[in-house]
């Protein structure tokens, strides 16, 4: 027996589902990682602050344009069981961009 959280999955409960992930979650994942990447840079506040306000919006479009997609397909085709896999592989790629692209924002600053 499966149990259920939300709207079902269909194209407009997986839709309602995709769009409420983007809005609420992805933001502060987002943020975190800005967090986490400006602690180990040993960046100071007004940097962080700075590079925030920099690139956030634009990773975040861009996050939206990877994501929602991602996510739709997850739960209007995905089955239940595959979902965890779907989302890390996606996930694999989706990160190994970000890093390259708040890396390279980075770098360039440096120089």
């Amino acid at each position: 027996m499966t149990f259920y959280l939300g709207p079902p999955d269909t194209f407009i409960g997986s839709l309602q589902k995709a769009v409420f992930e983007q809005v609420t979650m992805e933001p502060f994942v987002m943020l975190l990682y800005y967090s986490y990447d400006a602690v180990l840079s040993r960046q100071s506040w007004a940097e962080f602050v700075l590079r925030l306000r920099g690139s956030f919006g634009s990773i975040f479009i861009r996050n939206s344009v990877f994501w929602l997609p991602a996510n739709f397909l997850n739960y209007y085709i995905g089955t239940p069981d595959l979902r965890v896999i779907f989302a890390n592989t996606c996930s694999f790629f989706w990160n190994t961009y970000f890093s390259t692209f708040v890396n390279r924002k980075k770098t360039a600053e440096a120089h």
